[in-house]
């Protein structure tokens, strides 16, 4: 039984202009001490499904329909129907969660100490003097010189790769069995970037902790995640292991291959990097048919018309780990003469 499970989830937020359907039957599973990774353009629905999984939405969002089961240890809860009460204590103690930007996400008129206090004061009913003595072990732990120091200072006092061991520590404190991590290097340089991420993998080995890694940078995947759930326009449309991912398969979607054209490699070494035509649709106007049917090369009238479901792409010991949401999920097949003749003609 996997630690986590979404099923079915749909997501939505209410405008002025109407109802934004941001999650569209989202599905996928996070086992413990492994790490799955949402990766996807903006817009995709990347944050929405993890802030869906801790019921941190904005006023105007909500659940509308869908169940996520967590497993607390002993038994199986669905998230979307727990109270807030029960939800609060599950959030930070059993989840935990670390903001794409620190700077924003730390609070900037209380001092660091206050602001790790005060996990240890809420989830584990420590008291004032026995917290601040776990926040600077914590401070310790993600390789924080003088802590006493930093634990005395305010946000706006560190650099942006201190922040984000602030925020490890902070999301790390109670060892959750669960870190979601949104975009944690994005706004950090590549030497920062590498210490992060090296710090969340040797802190996942030493709690077992699942990690839902949520990035667009599939370098960053390469190196962190165990298996990968390719996100567009609210959905799923490819889940795939890593080292499949990133090796010669006959099996793929067409969003999932621009998204490795588009990215640098030691192959492309000195050739300009492709693009994916078009944008992400606005959530008003939505293709009938495959989401991605506008940007697709491949695209066919089918494609229009119909909205395709996720293919289970067979394996060689017969176990389906790898499911793509394409009419033509087999490269061979809509790269063929034949596919070409039913192709639309995307410019006219």
């Amino acid at each position: 039984m996997p630690l986590l499970e979404v099923k079915d989830l749909h997501t939505c937020f209410k405008t002025r202009r109407g109802i934004v359907h941001a999650v569209n039957g989202v599905s996928f599973s996070l086992e413990l001490g492994k790490t799955l990774a949402l990766v996807g353009e903006s817009g995709s629905g990347k944050s929405v499904s993890a802030m869906s999984i801790l019921r941190l939405l904005d006023s105007n969002g909500y659940i509308e329909s869908g169940g996520i089961y967590f497993d607390d240890g002993e038994r199986r809860v669905d998230l979307t129907a727990l109270a807030p009460d029960k939800m609060r204590a599950i959030r930070g103690n059993q989840i935990s969660v670390i903001f794409q930007e620190p700077m924003t996400a730390l609070n900037p008129v209380f001092s660091i100490e206050k602001q790790l206090r005060e996990p240890f004061e809420i989830h584990r009913s420590m008291k004032k003097k026995q917290a601040r003595a776990a926040a600077e072990t914590m401070l310790e732990s993600v390789h924080i010189q003088n802590p006493k120091r930093v634990l005395k200072g305010y946000p706006h006092q560190l650099s942006g790769g201190m922040r984000q061991r602030v925020m490890i520590s902070m999301a790390l404190s109670c060892r959750p069995r669960i870190l979601i991590a949104d975009e944690p290097t994005t706004a950090l340089d590549v030497s920062v970037q590498s210490q992060i991420l090296s710090l969340m993998k040797e802190l996942q080995a030493e709690n077992d902790t699942a990690i839902l890694f949520i990035t667009h940078d599939l370098g960053v995947v390469g190196e962190m995640a165990d298996d990968v759930a390719v996100m567009y326009c609210g959905q799923v449309v490819e889940r795939v292991p890593v080292p499949v991912l990133f090796q010669k398969h006959g099996y793929s979607h067409p969003y999932t291959e621009g998204l490795l054209r588009s990215a640098p490699s030691a192959k492309r070494a000195g050739k300009r990097l492709e693009s994916i035509p078009g944008s992400v649709p606005t959530p008003f106007a939505l293709p009938k048919g495959c989401k991605f049917s506008p940007r697709c090369p491949y695209c066919t009238q089918k494609c229009v018309e119909e909205e395709p479901a996720l293919f289970a792409v067979p394996s060689e010991k017969g176990v389906y780990q790898h499911a793509i949401r394409c009419f033509y999920p087999k490269k061979e097949e809509r790269k063929s003469a034949r596919h070409r003749q039913i192709t639309l003609d995307q410019e006219s």
